[in-house]
């Protein structure tokens, strides 16, 4: 217990270091920063907490909450960037924790559960996006927050703790985490819209088909597959019955339902008109203000860059999680115990990316939603490293040269990268912002924790190595936090 206490205010510590650092210090960038301050800011002045305006006219391309918080910062730290910022930097460091309380409670309860934990809180806390993005005064931070809490009320809700999950049946979920699960999500959608609910819903709902299915053949195993038939619709009606979706429903339209009301009697339905078929229907289906990229490959780069420099182990993390799915001949009745957290991981990270892929509107914050499931999916992988696992690698011959190659990969892929930095950030600065070419010098962290965790692994210490990484990632996301 104590340990597990230290690992939470670590990763608080860590989180509060990138996050509220020089919080106030850079003016409000970007489009989205000033317009969303100027709207709570006028809010504030006209004692209106319904209707959001921008220069005396509707605003409809968000959603009020982000307005609220930003005035609740106002009046803590005063009308200025630092006021406009602190709400989205709290509830980052509370995702961030989040994050690490799910990977506890997914993987207990083996004894490494609480370094899956600790590796994927840091993670979070620590990626490029978190340190740029956590910080920002925008609904990105807000709607990460509240479904990263539905995602974890799920998680303690649903029996993820047996000592062989794989086993346990469909999913059930009791009521009162129904009803959290629903307010959160209704949170979200006062953040940025229908997708606060509809996204956690699919991921959930797929992870509950999935569930199903699998222990569906468990239980087959164990009966030599004497089991009776059952017809598909009594299935999706068991799968549903379990997942509470009327109360989830019901709690969500309670938080949400009355201010969508209110501002739609206020605007004659003007705002919901322009919100729902502008920015949520139009951003969909067309390309807006000229943001779009390839469905395959956009949201790969973004998650390559915005989970650096934990994403070095990114595509090794990825075989990982489906070498311990992918079924094996030698595999006994009782499955791995980390199938369902994963299948769970798996369907969060996979609802958020694919379907902005197909979205023709492309922003990298879009999938940042998923970011705690791959943080928490790569400090399994590194856990699983440190003690010797080899399972993205098992076809090889000879796994553990194998997997020694892969992390020496990941070495030389994180040296590159800091090579990159030193060079692109000081020509990058020279033509945005002079005076600021210095910034190159971020790039021999990487480098020298490369050289470090590669040194550590061939020493056969793997946890220093990967210490080493966690200690290159808080430098460099404390580094953009100070810039």
């Amino acid at each position: 217990m104590r340990t597990t206490l230290l690992h939470g205010l670590l990763v608080a510590t860590v989180a509060g270091v990138v996050l509220l650092t020089n919080l106030g210090g850079p003016a409000l960038w970007d489009e989205d920063e000033p317009k969303n301050a100027a709207c709570s800011l006028a809010m504030l002045q006209r004692g209106d907490w319904v209707v959001p305006t921008l220069n005396g006219a509707l605003r409809i391309e968000k959603p009020v909450l982000t307005n609220w918080l930003q005035i609740a910062g106002f009046w803590l730290a005063g009308p200025n960037e630092t006021g406009a910022r602190l709400a989205s930097a709290v509830l980052s460091i509370g995702t961030c924790l989040l994050t690490w309380r799910i990977g506890c409670e997914l993987f207990r309860p083996a004894l490494f559960a609480s370094t899956i934990g600790l590796l994927g809180g840091l993670a979070m806390a620590t990626s490029i996006w978190m340190a740029i993005g956590g910080r920002a005064a925008t609904p990105d931070a807000p709607l990460l927050f509240f479904t990263t809490l539905a995602l974890f009320l799920f998680v303690r809700g649903t029996a993820t703790q047996q000592p062989h999950p794989g086993l346990t049946g469909p999913v059930r979920l009791s009521l009162g985490s129904a009803i959290g699960i629903g307010a959160s999500c209704g949170a979200a959608v006062l953040a940025k819209g229908p997708v606060g609910f509809v996204m956690p819903i699919l991921s959930l709902g797929l992870f509950g088909c999935w569930q199903e299915m699998a222990s569906r053949r468990n239980v087959f195993q164990i009966n030599d597959r004497h089991n009776e038939k059952e017809s598909a619709r009594s299935r999706v009606q068991e799968i549903a019955a379990g997942f509470r979706p009327l109360t989830i429903l019901a709690a969500a339209m309670l938080v949400a339902g009355p201010w969508y009301a209110l501002v739609s009697l206020r605007t004659d339905g003007a705002w919901l008109r322009g919100f729902l078929w502008v920015h949520n229907v139009g951003r969909f289906s067309g390309a807006m203000e000229g943001h779009s990229g390839s469905p395959l490959s956009y949201y790969l780069c973004v998650l390559a860059i915005g989970l650096f420099p934990w994403s070095v182990v990114l595509l090794a993390t990825l075989a990982h999680a489906v070498g311990i799915l992918q079924p094996r001949a030698e595999r006994p009745v009782a499955e791995d115990a980390r199938a369902m957290p994963l299948r769970l991981l798996a369907c969060w990270c996979f609802v958020w990316v694919a379907v902005f892929s197909g979205s023709a509107t492309k922003l990298p914050g879009y999938v940042w939603p998923a970011y705690p499931a791959f943080a928490i999916l790569t400090g399994l992988f590194l856990s699983d490293w440190m003690r010797g696992d080899t399972s993205c690698v098992r076809w090889c011959r000879d796994p553990q040269r194998a997997m020694a190659r892969v992390m020496r990969v990941a070495w030389v892929v994180l040296a590159m990268a800091g090579c990159l930095c030193g060079v692109g950030l000081p020509l990058a600065a020279a033509q945005l912002t002079p005076g600021l070419e210095w910034l190159g010098l971020v790039g021999l962290i990487p480098i020298s924790c490369a050289i470090v965790a590669w040194r550590y692994q061939s020493a056969g210490h793997r946890s220093y190595a990967v210490a080493t990484l966690a200690v290159c990632s808080g430098d460099v996301a404390a580094a953009f936090a100070v810039i």
